[in-house]
């Protein structure tokens, strides 16, 4: 692992394969999770394409910014880090973004018609927070929070996540799944849920993404479902949509090899020249 400081704020990054002449691969996890959520495509694609993951401010070994976790703020950050190294112009990146990594990514792409090659969104939404009138209630529950709070999340979480099949023949996996994500503080936890909780909805700007994009949707996941992943894929234009039987809302780590083959399929038929 590598640290960069940007603006007074320090990022936790892995980057592989630097100098390949291949196009980058920038993955961008969820809220709550940390980069090491892509360790097995990091593995699988590095071998050709540069490959970089990093930590979101307030997750993983990145600066907690109370205050700042809005979405807008994280696509800034990303921006700054592909200059940084050198991602931009000809070197321009495929970003590929779960849920909230894929939020940002989104919101990058608006930001600069230049931030990506391509775009690569799974069981992510354009949508604001849903339902709205649960807002009130959350944000009350973040700001009680407490370690053993955060303990109880993490099962829920685990529970919403994986599917059930996945859980009882994977227990070794789920047990340091689990460890990983109760490692994480209350302040990193609340932080990264406040920025989903007040996201704006983006859907109405989705038309000017003009750059090929693959929306990933996975059959059984009930965070965010395949009925707006259908959704995303109709307001970008020129979108395809895939969706990953089998697996619920964390699909590349439950079904990595269909995932990955989903993904190179999308690459292939994008940057073969």
């Amino acid at each position: 692992m590598s640290q960069i400081s940007i603006n007074d704020v320090t990022f936790t990054y892995q980057l592989e394969n630097q100098t390949s002449a291949q196009t980058p691969l920038v993955f961008l996890h969820g809220a709550t999770l940390t980069h090491e959520a892509w360790a097995t495509q990091i593995a699988h694609f590095a071998s050709r394409h540069p490959v970089m993951a990093y930590d979101c401010r307030n997750h993983g070994t990145s600066s907690l910014t109370p205050g700042e976790h809005d979405l807008e703020t994280q696509a800034e950050d990303l921006l700054a880090l592909l200059e940084v190294v050198g991602f931009e112009r000809s070197r321009r990146p495929v970003l590929i973004g779960l849920s909230m990594g894929g939020m940002i990514a989104m919101r990058a792409a608006l930001r600069s018609a230049d931030a990506a090659r391509a775009l690569v969104l799974v069981n992510t939404t354009s949508q604001e927070w849903y339902p709205p009138e649960e807002r009130a209630e959350v944000r009350a529950s973040l700001e009680q929070l407490t370690p053993e709070g955060l303990s109880h999340w993490a099962g829920v979480w685990e529970q919403a996540f994986f599917t059930a099949a996945f859980r009882g023949t994977h227990q070794d996996y789920m047990n340091r799944w689990r460890q990983r994500y109760i490692a994480q503080s209350v302040e990193q936890y609340r932080e990264a849920m406040l920025g989903l909780l007040e996201r704006r909805d983006i859907t109405e700007h989705l038309g000017i993404i003009d750059c090929p994009t693959l929306v990933l949707g996975a059959a059984q996941d009930v965070t965010i479902p395949p009925a707006l992943a259908e959704k995303l894929a109709k307001a970008i234009p020129g979108a395809q949509l895939s969706i990953l039987p089998d697996c619920a809302h964390l699909s590349n780590e439950e079904q990595p090899a269909a995932f990955n083959t989903a993904v190179e399929s999308f690459l292939l038929k994008q940057l073969t020249p």
